[in-house]
């Protein structure tokens, strides 16, 4: 069961954010983000999310790697702000959907991708507390949890699949 957070989805302010104003482009449904990223969600075409927009931070690296001329980083593939009554905070997403167990994450290392992601985000807006390592159902979320947090021990990771993300932040 997941634990539905008070924290929810603002599509206001993920589309208003600088980056989103300075990289129109970088600027996608999620269900295009993850569609892109899903071999399987490609013959479907079905995610929980309709209108839904994030920042597909990946878009956002290759811009900012043009405009201060050097090499792309890693970065994790999208973010998209959360408020809760006080309080605004981005949540960083990185997707592994087409993993098929947890053998195929035991060499993912994210602590540069998160490193490198969170600074694209001011201290006005923060980092929500955990990374989402977004995973497709046939993967043991429990286990790749515990696998990822054991490789990258000063990074708060949870892991979920689609619908969870969509329950906790959208619904």
């Amino acid at each position: 069961m997941v634990q539905l957070s008070n924290w929810k989805y603002d599509q206001s302010i993920t589309e208003n954010y600088i980056l989103a104003l300075e990289y129109k482009d970088s600027l996608e449904k999620i269900s295009k983000i993850l569609i892109k990223e899903y071999k399987e969600l490609r013959e479907f075409s079905k995610t929980p999310f309709d209108c839904e927009t994030a920042l597909n931070i990946d878009k956002v690296e290759k811009y900012e790697a043009v405009k201060h001329n050097r090499n792309t980083e890693a970065s994790v593939d999208m973010a998209f702000a959360v408020k809760n009554n006080k309080e605004i905070k981005f949540v960083l997403c990185e997707l592994k959907l087409n993993s098929r167990n947890v053998n195929n994450i035991k060499h993912f290392n994210i602590f540069n991708k998160y490193i490198h992601s969170k600074n694209y985000f001011s201290c006005k807006h923060s980092i929500y507390k955990h990374i989402y390592v977004i995973l497709n159902d046939k993967v043991g979320l429990e286990r790749a949890r515990n696998l990822l947090a054991r490789r990258n021990k000063n990074i708060p990771i949870k892991t979920c699949n689609i619908d969870s993300l969509h329950k906790e932040f959208f619904v």
